[in-house]
């Protein structure tokens, strides 16, 4: 075989095994950051409106908007940081802004920060 087919197969199989190592585990830590972030994102709202509405009607929406699921998540990055892609719901519908999909970055001691946008998340390719 000649060398570029050798270079050419060898590149293809990093290719492959990237796409395995594509998967990775997401802290404790990093989940329960991102829940209470996204809890106090959709709180908020609920919280601004409560002198329009009565008590009982806040406290309702309140609870449900406390009620985050994170669906599923995909995590890049081999070294940190790392990106985390998080499909969520609340109170088992989709979220009130529409964005089911959330973007976070992971620090080595895996607290999440919100990320405004997705494109450091699809830029890292393992």
């Amino acid at each position: 075989m000649k060398p570029t087919r050798w270079l050419l197969l060898v590149g293809v199989a990093a290719v492959l095994a990237l796409r395995y190592l594509h998967g990775h585990p997401l802290p404790d830590q990093a989940r329960k950051t991102m829940l209470l972030r996204l809890k106090a994102d959709y709180s908020a709202p609920v919280l601004d409106a409560r002198g329009k509405e009565s008590v009982q009607t806040t406290a309702a929406r309140l609870e449900g908007a406390q009620n985050v699921r994170i669906e599923s998540v995909a995590v890049r990055g081999l070294l940190y940081p790392k990106y985390v892609q998080a499909e969520i719901s609340v109170d088992g519908k989709p979220p009130p802004d529409g964005r089911r999909v959330r973007y976070f970055e992971l620090d080595i001691v895996g607290n999440a920060t919100a990320l405004p946008g997705g494109s450091r998340y699809y830029l890292r390719l393992w």
